[in-house]
């Protein structure tokens, strides 16, 4: 029994040394943690912030994680990348690389890095969304800080438990702006009339199913108001983002003219900028033209289809507003209607036009002709759904 109750000794003796070897490890990691730097863990905080939450494919964003505490030297930060394929996104020049990434390598190699630099507090990660040539709609891409091990330290938490550990951007779908500054859809876009072919330009318009009061002299105030309107239209919302295409206010104030608003009026022939080539005006999300070209937005003619109008999201008007009036403060030649009872919008009365289904429209007073835009009067302070226009749309591939 003697040999066996040696032996079983000589066990626990070699079992209590192989126990004690971690704990002697990480005793001489406190003392030493890579490579002789410090003699402490570097356990900073870092937080995470971005400078915008929505982009266009082709534009950049900027994350930036910023230290607080811990000691000067380079801080490994580590992330995950979430929602966007690796091929649809790029890094915009390369964080600055130093010694700490490269020790960190074997620790944590599937995660991917930067380093804080030594006397640094931030670190800026800049990545460019790619032009894919695909309507799939919005996508979002997420920057997580992820906790991580680099060696022996602990590489960061969060600085508040309230503070975000994440930060989501959303990425909208672009178009190509073109050379005289219309904007190439792809020719399966949603609000791309039946009929219209590679190379054909147009523009959409809707009537605003909100109202507000006409008595600001900013052109900005109603551009913001229909361009607001236009963002609530889902296919827009999807594809194309109407804060990049600006739709604005078919209106005029005492300096601008709705001509010179919508871009219609080419000043150095002093003629309607598409005299060249007609560009058709349809209402929103159908294939029903209201005019042909810009002057006839404006003039006697009157429109077409207008029993067919539309409010922003492509809905026909109801009867109600079919008949309500819609403020314009313009003439029958795009400009500011000045004339001993009317005024333009911010004006004590402001022009209006008298419901596209109102039969009296035409003549309202001897001094009014029947020009869609210019029809009757109303108050500054009365509240009137608005007219707004896209800008120039020209059918792609």
């Amino acid at each position: 029994m003697r040999p066996v109750a040696n032996l079983i000794r000589s066990w626990l003796r070699r079992g209590a040394m192989l126990a004690l070897v971690p704990l002697l490890a990480a005793l001489l990691l406190l003392l030493d943690p890579i490579g002789g730097q410090s003699n402490s863990f570097d356990i900073a905080v870092v937080s995470l912030t971005v400078d915008r939450h929505e982009v266009f494919e082709g534009e950049t964003v900027t994350f930036t994680f910023k230290r607080q505490g811990g000691d000067h030297r380079g801080l490994p930060v580590f992330f995950d990348l979430d929602g966007v394929d690796s091929n649809d996104w790029e890094l915009v020049g390369e964080p600055p690389d130093d010694r700490e990434k490269r020790r960190c390598l074997y620790g944590v190699p599937d995660k991917p890095f930067y380093t804080i630099q030594k006397d640094r507090s931030t670190l800026d990660i800049t990545i460019r969304f790619l032009r894919d040539g695909t309507l799939e709609g919005p996508e979002s891409m997420t920057m997580s800080i992820s906790w991580a091990q680099c060696g022996s330290q602990f590489s960061h938490r969060l600085v508040n438990p309230g503070d975000p550990s994440s930060q989501t951007v959303t990425i909208y779908d672009s178009f190509s702006v073109l050379p005289d500054g219309a904007y190439q859809v792809p020719s399966d876009w949603s609000l791309v009339p039946d009929g219209l072919t590679t190379g054909d330009q147009f523009r959409l318009i809707f009537v605003t199913s909100t109202k507000r009061r006409g008595d600001s002299t900013d052109i900005e105030v109603y551009n913001e108001f229909v361009n607001a309107a236009a963002a609530r239209n889902s296919v827009l919302a999807q594809t194309c983002c109407p804060l990049l295409f600006g739709f604005k206010a078919l209106g005029s104030t005492t300096t601008i003219g709705a001509r010179v608003n919508l871009s219609m009026w080419d000043f150095s022939s002093n003629k309607w900028a598409d005299k060249d080539a007609n560009i058709p005006t349809y209402w929103i999300g159908t294939d029903y033209q209201v005019a042909p070209h810009y002057q006839r937005l404006f003039s006697d003619w009157g429109w077409k289809n207008e029993d067919q109008a539309r409010d922003e999201s492509g809905t026909l008007l109801t009867e109600e507003q079919f008949q309500t009036p819609v403020a314009t403060g313009t003439d029958k030649r795009g400009r500011p209607v000045h004339n001993p009872v009317s005024a333009p919008l911010g004006g004590l009365r402001i022009t209006l036009e008298a419901g596209l289904l109102n039969e009296s429209r035409n003549y309202v007073t001897p001094v009014f002709n029947s020009s869609r835009v210019q029809h009757g009067l109303a108050t500054h302070n009365k509240s009137l759904p608005f007219y707004g226009v896209s800008p120039v749309f020209e059918v792609g591939d």
